[in-house]
């Protein structure tokens, strides 16, 4: 019986080249169907079969729901695939009235845009202007007259450069805006006027009719505690004061109106 002639060196390192030529031939083969399918699956998802069909905002009240949208740069050609949602809460954030702004993506077709707006609590009269601020002093916006629903701040140093989105450094602001979060809800709607020259000469006119020197806004529940006691004892005795000073409300002062 002739036994099978084992074949040569070369003849299987002729064999060993073409096993691997093959396997990277079938390599090639796959990274090119991939990447075929990779880019007709880019080109399908940037046509206009993925338009933003529709899109929801919700959570604001003072700002109007195309302004939103325009800020985060959408609209219903917008591809749903071809915008960065963190971004577009960023843009619409630096609407003055919006303190967060959140973008997700509904699939198939909708956006929806969750905005928490900003509260005013003061306005700050200056040179004829008037502008609304929030908790943290930024100015939601400017008005030709004073809004009748809440505490006009009057009086404070000149601050240059009030526009809407800006936070007022002022530290009497900030003290006289501080003061008016802090008060009693009853107290607040009879302010009329806020004077706040400086942190320690703050004072508050009621509509009522005296005036409530406040100073500095710390130990805040002791002195609205004295305003209280002092202007409930008002009432029961049916008499005005001309002033309260609640600056040390360990020992505050009540005048009597004339």
């Amino acid at each position: 019986m002739n036994k099978a002639k084992k074949p040569s060196a070369k003849e299987k390192r002729r064999q060993i080249v073409e096993v691997r030529q093959n396997r990277r031939l079938k390599a090639v083969v796959v990274i090119l169907l991939i990447a075929i399918a990779g880019e007709a699956l880019y080109i399908f998802a940037k046509s206009d079969t993925f338009a933003i069909r529709k899109i929801t905002v919700t959570g604001n009240r003072h700002v109007v729901t195309k302004q939103i949208v325009k800020m985060g740069r959408l609209s219903l050609n917008t591809n749903i695939f071809d915008f960065s949602a963190p971004q577009v809460g960023d843009r619409i954030e630096g609407i003055p009235w919006i303190k967060d702004a959140e973008c997700v993506r509904r699939l198939p077709l909708t956006v929806a845009i969750v905005v928490r707006e900003r509260e005013q609590r003061a306005t700050l009269a200056q040179a004829g202007r008037f502008y609304l601020l929030d908790k943290e002093t930024y100015i939601l916006q400017e008005l030709g007259a004073a809004p009748a629903d809440f505490p006009v701040i009057t009086e404070a140093p000149f601050v240059e450069g009030l526009l809407p989105g800006v936070k007022v450094g002022s530290p009497a602001v900030r003290n006289a805006v501080e003061c008016i979060v802090a008060l009693d809800a009853s107290v607040t709607s009879d302010i009329a006027v806020v004077s706040a020259p400086t942190i320690d000469g703050l004072a508050l006119k009621l509509k009522s009719g005296p005036v409530i020197m406040y100073g500095k806004t710390e130990m805040t529940d002791q002195k609205n505690y004295a305003i209280k006691v002092i202007l409930d004892q008002a009432t029961k005795e049916g008499r005005t004061w001309q002033y309260i000073d609640v600056r040390v409300p360990s020992n505050p002062v009540a005048k009597a109106a004339a």
